[in-house]
């Protein structure tokens, strides 16, 4: 049955991408990632600890939502590799479903942030109930999978923040400037 909601969410982030194009990344530039960041933790730690009973909240911290936002997770990354990744003016200029769909700059595609979103959420799910039932995990369970979160999060969601400067450097002259 959950597989049929996870389906839903991801044909749902698939006419996002096909109505509105690719998400604007730029959006999420420090300071609103951070805040992005700590709403939703919070956000899910209620969700977890007020709603526990929820469906949703259950699937969320289970064995099965691991399996199925890791299988998705792997699949995007398949895609990114098997599609050249295209500038997005280079990615706007290609035609036909797989295009329309962002696989040609498929890291800002809904589709990608959407299994990323549900990765992350599954990530600290489990590490919000490793928390509360300390005797039962181990510190290492809890130290790598919140390293893995804010490594999976800083690396796509702190993208926006990126910048590629280039420097001409001529031997014998020094240079203060890039460009």
């Amino acid at each position: 049955m959950y597989y049929v909601y996870v389906a839903g969410y991801i044909l749902l982030a698939a006419a996002m991408q096909l109505f509105t194009g690719n998400f604007p990344v730029s959006f999420l530039a420090f300071p609103l990632n951070i805040i992005f960041a700590a709403i939703w933790l919070f956000l899910l730690w209620i969700l977890y600890k007020e709603y526990n009973n929820l469906r949703i909240t259950r699937f969320l911290g289970s064995s099965k939502a691991s399996v199925l936002s890791i299988s998705l997770f792997i699949g995007g990354c398949l895609i990114i590799g098997l599609f050249p990744q295209l500038s997005e003016p280079e990615a706007e200029m290609r035609k036909g479903i797989s295009a329309s769909l962002g696989c040609y700059n498929f890291m800002t595609s809904w589709i990608f942030i959407s299994i990323l979103l549900l990765l992350l959420s599954n990530l600290a799910m489990i590490t919000i109930h490793a928390c509360r039932h300390r005797k039962q995990a181990r510190w290492r369970f809890i130290l790598n999978h919140t390293g893995l979160w804010l490594a999976l999060f800083a690396g796509f969601l702190g993208s926006s923040d990126t910048q590629t400067l280039r420097i001409p450097l001529y031997k014998g002259e020094p240079k203060h400037e890039a460009f």
